[in-house]
């Protein structure tokens, strides 16, 4: 079984809705593995097929810049961005995305 997730535009606002009815859009609070952090990109990264998501960490505990390979997909502080799937992304209240 493949996971459906997509990206939706509405009133020019991106967000991805997941299978379990979950609604991610660009400033929404969300719990990584590195920790907590505010969802800034959403879309397809050169680095990997699919969506992905770029989260900026509250914490220095990340890998990058919001840039990856010399490509800029949002702006923060050193080591705190980090790129994740979505269904590795869990919202502060709930499940994971999926």
């Amino acid at each position: 079984t493949r996971l459906h997730i997509r990206l939706y535009y509405h009133h020019h606002e991106e967000m991805i809705m997941t299978p379990a009815g979950a609604t991610i859009r660009a400033g929404d609070l969300v719990l990584v593995e590195e920790g907590v952090g505010r969802v800034r990109y959403l879309g397809e990264c050169h680095f990997k097929p699919g969506l992905c998501m770029g989260i900026e960490l509250n914490h220095p505990l990340g890998t990058s810049d919001g840039s990856i390979a010399g490509r800029r997909y949002f702006y923060t502080n050193p080591k705190r961005g980090c790129f994740h799937r979505p269904w590795n992304v869990r919202l502060p209240d709930g499940p994971k995305s999926y």
